[in-house]
């Protein structure tokens, strides 16, 4: 349970610097929301991985390829699509001009 405990940590940490980017409007409080809130779909990720009896993963690859290869044993885990969600959201868009910021 530590990952889904350090996931909740991140989250709650992501929460408090979006409501203080919310008063300051700075930028960096922003992204460091943004990277707190990712930090904690990867540790959710890597508990539900960890929970299917497979050692956790070290890397975005690998983590990947564990989710596909959870995925296609366990229809469950197959439905909710979270390898697809997960990856789409993990595209730099800054660098194909879709998002601007500032």
């Amino acid at each position: 349970m530590a990952l889904l405990d350090d996931a909740f940590k991140a989250l709650e940490h992501a929460k408090r610097e979006y409501e203080e980017y919310l008063r300051t409007r700075d930028y960096m409080r922003l992204r460091n929301a943004c990277e707190k809130g990712w930090l904690a779909v990867v540790l959710v990720t890597d508990h539900l991985i960890t929970c299917a009896g497979v050692e956790r993963a070290h890397g975005r690859a690998e983590r990947a390829e564990l989710l596909e290869e959870l995925e296609e044993r366990v229809d469950k885990v197959k439905r909710l699509g979270i390898s697809d969600r997960m990856w789409a959201r993990s595209q730099d868009f800054t660098q194909r001009g879709s998002v601007r910021v500032g």
